[in-house]
């Protein structure tokens, strides 16, 4: 659709109406009104809490440009609540920091208000706008993934002080927050419900944001840790490296792991490594760390005590047997050289921290 220049930008050269409104099918929330332009600097935007990260770079660069030929009229407004005068964004972070980085005044706007609902009515605005902000984003088009339903969920039950056990107000605010649309399937969507009922806060840590997710943001990041860099050397003559913590591929990243290890372990020198994840969620972060640092353990145990048994048993075969029934020393990765860091990216993690391996071995049941 042809894009119309912000100068010549009008209510009246929009191509949707209030047909189209996203929430429509959203009994929380209703249009005020019809459309508006509004001032992009009058519109806050909030922290991204129902995606659960503090800062999600996104499409803003592919935003920018597409802005810069104008508005697209097919396009729905910035949809915004009025909160005592504050026109907070429930949707269109993104849109608005490109917007702001081309200095555009006024884009169109389309405000809303809480809407009686009297199965739901118990929920705080504050849950509700996450369920709306989520809500936004299942047209298929955007990234509103398993995770962030998730997320969202415990957000919400974690700010109104609900159960996340309780499956019949799990699958309600699932619905609430367009699971049902997003997803075809019943499997994605019993995931999801599995994810939230299986969370303890005890087991599982706070509901919390998450921080240097991004591409971009681990690149202004690493601009402040001179102790840590991606393939260099250290005026010391330390190997950096910068590494990638994900349960999808952490079979592999395990032994990338360990090779750099054992490669400056051979050749005397010292190593340092940064691990991050790019999950957008608390929960994504911690299980792909956990996940990673487990097999990382798994596969060094493997190697060595391969070799360990191979070593002493031709050791014990070339001795005399009064003197057989030697075993050699184990040696685990926690014994190596190297130096493993996780990048801080939760709630009350402020700066880079050492891994201890001894944490990621198998627990053992001493009552077996």
């Amino acid at each position: 659709m042809k894009k119309v220049p912000f100068a010549e930008l009008t209510i009246k050269k929009l191509r949707v109406t209030r047909e189209d409104d996203p929430l429509a099918n959203f009994p929380l929330l209703k249009m005020r009104g019809d459309f508006n332009m509004v001032n992009i600097t009058s519109l806050v935007a909030t922290v991204n809490a129902a995606r659960g990260c503090a800062k999600e770079h996104g499409n803003v660069d592919a935003l920018t440009a597409s802005m810069f030929r104008g508005w697209d009229p097919g396009t729905w407004p910035f949809p915004y609540i009025n909160l005592n005068g504050k026109f907070e964004l429930i949707d269109r972070r993104h849109t608005k920091s490109a917007a702001e980085s081309l200095l555009i005044k006024q884009a169109p706007g389309a405000e809303y208000v809480r809407s009686v609902c009297e199965e739901w009515d118990f929920l705080s605005l504050k849950a509700v706008l996450v369920l709306a902000a989520i809500r936004f984003n299942v047209d298929g088009t955007t990234n509103a993934t398993k995770d962030h339903f998730v997320h969202a969920v415990l957000t919400v039950c974690d700010i109104d002080g609900l159960d996340n056990t309780d499956i019949l107000l799990v699958r309600g605010l699932l619905d609430l927050a367009g699971a049902n649309e997003r997803y075809n399937h019943k499997n994605p969507i019993t995931c999801i419900e599995n994810q939230i009922i299986k969370f303890d806060k005890d087991l599982d840590g706070s509901v919390s944001m998450t921080k240097n997710s991004t591409d971009e943001d681990f690149t202004k990041v690493m601009d402040n840790l001179p102790s840590f860099g991606d393939n260099q050397v250290d005026k010391d003559g330390t190997k950096l490296f910068t590494m990638v913590a994900d349960r999808r591929f952490n079979k592999r990243y395990a032994w990338d792991l360990l090779r750099h290890i054992w490669e400056a372990e051979r050749n005397g020198e010292s190593v340092r490594i940064l691990i991050r994840s790019k999950s957008t969620t608390a929960r994504g972060i911690r299980d792909d760390r956990q996940d990673l640092f487990e097999k990382v353990v798994e596969y060094c145990n493997l190697a060595y005590n391969s070799y360990r048994d191979f070593a002493s048993e031709a050791m014990n075969e070339s001795l005399p047997s009064y003197i057989s029934g030697i075993e050699l020393p184990r040696k685990g990765v926690e014994n190596l050289p190297g130096e493993v860091f996780i990048l801080h990216q939760l709630d009350g993690e402020e700066v880079p921290s050492q891994v201890d391996f001894l944490d990621y071995y198998p627990s053992v049941d001493f009552n077996q």
